[in-house]
Protein backbone atom coordinates (compact mmCIF):
# COMPACT_ATOMS: atom_id res chain seq x y z
CA UNK A 1 0.00 0.00 0.00
CA UNK A 2 0.73 3.23 -0.82
CA UNK A 3 0.70 6.63 1.01
CA UNK A 4 -1.67 9.48 -0.59
CA UNK A 5 -2.76 13.11 0.24
CA UNK A 6 -6.33 12.99 -0.08
CA UNK A 7 -8.22 16.45 -0.33
CA UNK A 8 -11.81 16.65 0.39
CA UNK A 9 -13.49 20.19 -1.31
CA UNK A 10 -16.20 21.71 0.88
CA UNK A 11 -18.52 24.77 0.06
CA UNK A 12 -20.52 26.93 1.91
CA UNK A 13 -23.25 28.32 0.44
CA UNK A 14 -24.32 30.57 3.47
CA UNK A 15 -21.10 31.93 3.49
CA UNK A 16 -21.18 33.56 0.00
CA UNK A 17 -20.21 30.35 -1.98
CA UNK A 18 -16.75 29.98 -0.07
CA UNK A 19 -14.74 26.47 -0.73
CA UNK A 20 -12.00 25.04 1.46
CA UNK A 21 -10.21 21.87 1.47
CA UNK A 22 -9.23 19.41 4.38
CA UNK A 23 -6.08 17.25 3.79
CA UNK A 24 -5.87 13.52 4.79
CA UNK A 25 -3.06 11.23 4.86
CA UNK A 26 -4.34 7.67 3.50
CA UNK A 27 -2.72 4.47 2.79
CA UNK A 28 -4.54 2.99 -0.37
CA UNK A 29 -4.16 0.49 -2.76
CA UNK A 30 -4.32 3.19 -5.58
CA UNK A 31 -5.56 6.71 -6.06
CA UNK A 32 -9.20 5.25 -6.30
CA UNK A 33 -8.79 3.55 -3.57
CA UNK A 34 -7.52 6.66 -1.95
CA UNK A 35 -10.92 8.22 -3.32
CA UNK A 36 -13.14 5.91 -2.30
CA UNK A 37 -11.37 6.41 1.01
CA UNK A 38 -12.09 10.19 1.30
CA UNK A 39 -15.73 9.52 -0.28
CA UNK A 40 -15.79 7.19 3.13
CA UNK A 41 -14.44 9.85 5.85
CA UNK A 42 -16.96 12.53 4.03
CA UNK A 43 -20.08 10.12 4.79
CA UNK A 44 -18.64 10.59 8.71
CA UNK A 45 -17.91 14.54 8.06
CA UNK A 46 -21.12 15.70 6.24
CA UNK A 47 -22.38 14.89 10.11
CA UNK A 48 -20.37 18.31 11.42
CA UNK A 49 -22.27 20.00 8.97
CA UNK A 50 -25.51 21.93 7.86
CA UNK A 51 -27.23 22.06 5.05
CA UNK A 52 -25.78 24.64 3.55
CA UNK A 53 -22.16 22.96 3.62
CA UNK A 54 -21.48 20.36 0.64
CA UNK A 55 -18.56 17.95 0.45
CA UNK A 56 -18.50 17.83 -3.17
CA UNK A 57 -15.30 16.40 -4.43
CA UNK A 58 -12.16 14.22 -3.48
CA UNK A 59 -8.60 14.32 -5.04
CA UNK A 60 -5.77 12.02 -4.10
CA UNK A 61 -1.78 12.32 -4.81
CA UNK A 62 0.36 9.92 -3.95
CA UNK A 63 3.01 11.25 -1.37
CA UNK A 64 5.87 9.71 -3.45
CA UNK A 65 4.77 11.20 -6.29
CA UNK A 66 3.45 9.91 -9.74
CA UNK A 67 -0.33 10.29 -10.87
CA UNK A 68 -3.13 11.05 -8.79
CA UNK A 69 -7.13 10.73 -9.21
CA UNK A 70 -9.95 12.41 -8.47
CA UNK A 71 -13.52 11.61 -7.13
CA UNK A 72 -16.79 14.00 -7.41
CA UNK A 73 -19.96 13.38 -5.50
CA UNK A 74 -21.98 15.06 -3.35
CA UNK A 75 -22.42 14.93 0.43
CA UNK A 76 -24.80 17.49 1.95
CA UNK A 77 -24.71 18.19 5.80
CA UNK A 78 -26.95 16.75 7.74
CA UNK A 79 -26.52 18.72 10.92
CA UNK A 80 -28.85 20.55 12.92
CA UNK A 81 -28.86 23.22 16.32
CA UNK A 82 -26.05 24.70 17.86
CA UNK A 83 -22.38 23.62 18.10
CA UNK A 84 -23.19 23.27 21.43
CA UNK A 85 -25.72 20.46 20.27
CA UNK A 86 -23.06 18.09 19.66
Amino acid sequence: MALYRVALHKLCAAAGGYTWTNVYHIEALGANDACAKGEAVADIEKDLYTADTVIFKATATPEAGGTGGESSFSKTGTRTGAFADL
